[in-house]
């Protein structure tokens, strides 16, 4: 490959990563307001668990949290790719990665979601950035609920 056509090449790649990065922008900004949903309804649920003296609002909240917990895994598992094939760029330019056909976004996404099965579940779900602050509305209210069930506290 002469040096024209390289780059061409690297700048094909710099206009995808780019691309890639403003999807992940937008993910983020999404992923906050998943966040903010979170916490908003289960500490509802919770606080209204006390008003309303239903003890079975504080595993209704805790659930909550667990549905956003996995919309937010769902959300991040579509984020995911685009992470990937930003890494694959970046090891082709720095000469760690031989070959690799620029603009090709919607092919490295197809191929990254749909590998890894259920240990990549698994492992996004327990990143520190997908379970909070869902896993503390969940536990809030699970342990909430428990210590009615001993009489320790009052709902």
């Amino acid at each position: 490959m002469d040096e024209t056509e390289k780059e061409k090449r690297i700048n094909l790649f710099k206009d995808e990563y780019f691309q890639l990065q403003t999807f992940i922008d937008s993910f983020d900004t999404k992923t906050l307001k998943i966040k903010a949903w979170s916490i908003t309804v289960g500490m509802s649920g919770i606080g209204g668990a006390f008003i309303s003296h239903a003890p079975v609002l504080l595993l209704l909240a805790s659930f909550s949290a667990f549905v956003f917990w996995v919309l937010e895994y769902y959300w991040k598992s579509f984020q995911y790719p685009h992470f990937m094939r930003i890494d694959d760029i970046e090891e082709y330019i720095n000469g760690s990665k031989d070959l690799l056909e620029p603009m090709q976004i919607g092919k490295a996404w197809e191929k990254y979601y749909r590998s890894g099965g259920i240990k990549r579940v698994f492992t996004i779900m327990k990143w520190s950035n997908v379970m909070t602050p869902h896993i503390y509305v969940l536990g809030c209210g699970v342990v909430i609920f428990i210590a009615h069930k001993f009489c320790l506290v009052t709902v």
